[in-house]
């Protein structure tokens, strides 16, 4: 065939000339392929190639992997819904679901006498054993307890709602006093001046000043004042405060 004419050919080449000068016959050829693909690789860098095979995985394979899997997942779909029709389907003729598993405890200790009773050896509510009873008893039993887990619940969570209902409320009229802008009050006497808010001059004794802050705070304490507003109320403390502040701040005058 064609590979061993090749292969035979080459092999008479190398019995005819020898290594040396088959290299230097062959250089140009050589020389000229290796500029070949030195052009061809910095045409086209490891990077650039890198990049072109990931932009292909992204732009066709991965589309194509993706559109596999969501027809995949249609079917699984499909055949869950069919199978929910058909347990729908075959669950209307005895739609009891025994969740905790009682039933058929109760069940497998009197399958006997039950099936005597369902075959018509016993009636339902009379005979040598009354099961139908028990079972009304046990039925009861079962929806007190639920009942009672309603009623549980129920408390739970108007006691959780009133709890938090509360706190906003709280916290709301925190916000509303915190944001509640100042009243500016103007006074008939000089707030800056302790002597002024007093209403003594410069020269008055000791006990003139204890006297005179005596007499303001039981005048203008909102204490003393169970009748006023709620506006009145709050100039009281304001005033009551400048009181309180020019009296300290003349013991401290003197003092030093």
């Amino acid at each position: 065939n064609f590979l061993t004419q090749v292969s035979s050919g080459a092999s008479q080449l190398l019995r005819r000339f020898n290594l040396p000068m088959l290299i230097w016959i062959f250089r140009p050829f050589l020389t000229v392929f290796w500029f070949i693909m030195l052009r061809i690789w910095t045409a086209f860098p490891v990077i650039g190639a890198a990049g072109g095979l990931f932009a292909g995985f992204r732009k066709v394979i991965q589309p194509w992997m993706d559109d596999r899997k969501a027809n995949a997942d249609w079917e699984r779909q499909r055949e869950h819904e069919s199978e929910m029709a058909e347990d729908k389907d075959t669950r209307t003729m005895n739609d009891f679901e025994d969740l905790s598993g009682d039933a058929r405890k109760y069940f497998f200790r009197h399958r006997e006498k039950i099936l005597r009773s369902l075959s018509g050896q016993y009636d339902h509510s009379e005979g040598d054993f009354d099961w139908y009873a028990d079972w009304q008893a046990w039925a009861r039993q079962q929806w007190e307890k639920q009942q009672a887990h309603q009623q549980t619940y129920q408390q739970t969570y108007q006691q959780t709602y009133q709890q938090a209902y509360q706190q906003h409320q709280q916290q709301q009229q925190q916000y509303r006093q915190q944001t509640q802008p100042k009243d500016e009050y103007k006074w008939p006497f000089n707030p800056s001046d302790p002597y002024s808010v007093l209403g003594i001059n410069r020269n008055a004794t000791d006990k003139e000043v204890s006297n005179a802050f005596r007499k303001e705070m039981l005048k203008y304490h909102p204490d003393t004042q169970p009748n006023a507003s709620d506006a009145q109320k709050r100039r009281s403390t304001e005033r009551s405060k400048l009181i309180s502040d020019a009296y300290r701040k003349i013991k401290a005058e003197r003092k030093g």
